[in-house]
């Protein structure tokens, strides 16, 4: 779903904010300046660093 609401916009760095209601999960907004603070220190995963990778696998095509 993340990714679909990603493409309709044109894809590339974003932030999909997506929340519960009863009929699931739906895509709340699409937002081009991803803060990913919170999610880097609670996955240990270094987003930033993610992104920088996925940048230059872009930019190689």
């Amino acid at each position: 779903m993340a990714f679909r609401a990603a493409e309709a916009v044109g894809g590339g760095v974003l932030a999909v904010d997506c929340m519960e209601s009863p009929e699931g999960l739906l895509v709340h907004e699409v937002n081009g300046r991803a803060e990913f603070r919170g999610l880097s220190s609670a996955t240990k995963i270094d987003i930033a660093d993610k992104i920088i990778d996925y940048v230059v696998e872009v930019a190689k095509k």
